[in-house]
């Protein structure tokens, strides 16, 4: 399948932590595949921040997309300011969205915070979802909607792809 401008390569696998961080653009959404281990509830979501200098107040937003050839429609999401917030992980609770067991869904990422100031860490493997058609296994990508933030934008459209690798996204569940 091709989902933006990007191949779908299976297996979906989360693979390995790189130690790399690449900077979060701002007004722009990283989406990245989950499928949900067990069927449950997603209470949070987690992302590492691994460098932050913001110093006025912004908008780090996490959610969650459902799954249509590529990320949907916005199921449940939160939001919190970076600014004073540190680095590591940082999450938002409280989403309480019912998930299927063995179901593709995108975990998303976006920043208000101005270019440069949010890094986010990385990971890489050798078969993620989505990467270019090529046999290089350090070439990962990450789908991306420009000019939007996961709390204005209730339906992913106009994907592109991204150079930056994953942003290392959890999703917590019960």
């Amino acid at each position: 399948k091709t989902i933006g401008s990007m191949d779908q390569i299976a297996p979906i696998d989360l693979g390995y932590y790189t130690g790399s961080s690449y900077t979060a653009g701002a007004n722009r959404i990283y989406f990245v595949p989950w499928v949900a281990p067990a069927d449950g509830t997603l209470d949070a979501i987690e992302v590492y921040i691994a460098s932050n200098s913001v110093s006025a107040s912004s908008e780090i937003g996490l959610g969650i997309y459902s799954n249509s050839s590529g990320p949907a429609s916005r199921l449940a999401y939160g939001t919190f300011d970076p600014n004073g917030a540190g680095t590591g992980w940082k999450s938002v609770t409280g989403l309480s969205q019912s998930v299927s067991a063995d179901t593709l869904y995108w975990l998303a990422f976006s920043s208000s915070a101005a270019y440069t100031t949010i890094d986010y860490r990385a990971y890489r493997r050798n078969s993620f979802v989505p990467r270019r058609d090529t046999t290089s296994t350090d070439d990962d990508q990450v789908i991306a909607m420009n000019s939007s933030n996961i709390s204005s934008t209730s339906a992913a459209s106009s994907l592109t792809q991204n150079t930056n690798e994953p942003p290392y996204l959890a999703g917590v569940y019960s």
